[in-house]
């Protein structure tokens, strides 16, 4: 397995929603991003791919806005199980990152 540049997997671009969550996630060629309940983060990531559609992944360098709201606390927890995981699969309309699921919105 060997590594490839920053977000090269485009499969994984786009935008996607966290299941049963208002959360997103959007992946372009270098850069991750996404809204929270009150909050937004953005970040790099790097893959490495074990076929077209899986392979291990790292958000690096995930920062956010610090806006203040009741949900901070499932922020706190989506970003920190952002950041553990390390493994991705993704189809034409879903997305795992680790144990987030996510669905892909329609641009």
């Amino acid at each position: 397995m060997t590594e490839s540049e920053p977000g090269s997997i485009t499969n994984l671009e786009g935008n996607w929603q966290l299941t049963g969550s208002l959360i997103t996630i959007s992946f372009t060629k270098e850069v991750v991003s996404g809204q929270m309940f009150c909050n937004t983060y953005f970040g790099t990531y790097t893959t490495s791919t074990t076929s077209t559609c899986e392979g291990e992944i790292k958000l690096d360098s995930l920062a956010c806005t610090q806006v203040g709201c009741q949900e901070n606390s499932q922020e706190y927890q989506y970003l920190k199980a952002l950041q553990s995981a390390t493994s991705y699969l993704v189809s034409e309309t879903t997305l795992s990152i680790g144990e987030l699921e996510f669905s892909r919105v329609a641009e």
